[in-house]
């Protein structure tokens, strides 16, 4: 092989330990939100988030989130609303799709000033 590069194994266990999840639940759970800093909110509703937007991981545990984020429950119901009542072309041609990418990036630059 002339120096091709492997393929990074996919970084996902299945299974987490029941025990470690519960471990870490409980770690939260003994800390004072003031102790907790920017986690307060975290820790108070990490597990009813986990349950509503990441039900897709069915016990899994991802660990890549610096190659990519997982994707929300209502993040694929928004995508898949948006692909399904309109059609995405290429922007050069596509006046709708035009648009749509502009309110995208005002949005962006909004969000972030």
């Amino acid at each position: 092989r002339s120096g091709a590069m492997e393929a990074a194994p996919v970084i996902v266990r299945r299974g987490l330990s029941p025990n470690a999840a519960a471990a870490h639940v409980r770690w939260l759970a003994l800390k004072k939100p003031e102790e907790l800093g920017h986690l307060a909110w975290y820790a108070a509703h990490i597990e009813a988030y986990r349950e509503a937007e990441l039900c897709h991981l069915e016990g899994a545990c991802y660990l890549d989130w610096a190659g990519a984020a997982l994707f929300s429950r209502a993040q694929l119901q928004a995508a898949s609303a948006a692909l399904l009542e309109g059609l995405l072309a290429n922007p050069h041609t596509s006046p709708a799709t035009a648009e749509a990418i502009a309110r995208a990036r005002a949005q962006v630059l909004e969000l972030f000033g």
